[in-house]
């Protein structure tokens, strides 16, 4: 996995903090981040088993 894609999610997850103004964005960011960490996870996993 590429070390860019990995700091890329830490910022994320870094920056996504509950907003007064529109709570449930934080949720929607969370659920986006979740996506990707399951995409990768599928990916790494293919990539070991090639």
């Amino acid at each position: 996995m590429n070390p860019e894609t990995l700091k890329r999610i830490r910022e994320r997850v870094d920056r996504n903090v509950p907003r007064h103004g529109d709570p449930e964005a934080f949720h929607v960011e969370k659920s986006e981040i979740v996506h990707e960490l399951k995409r990768l996870e599928i990916e790494a996993s293919h990539a070991n088993q090639a």
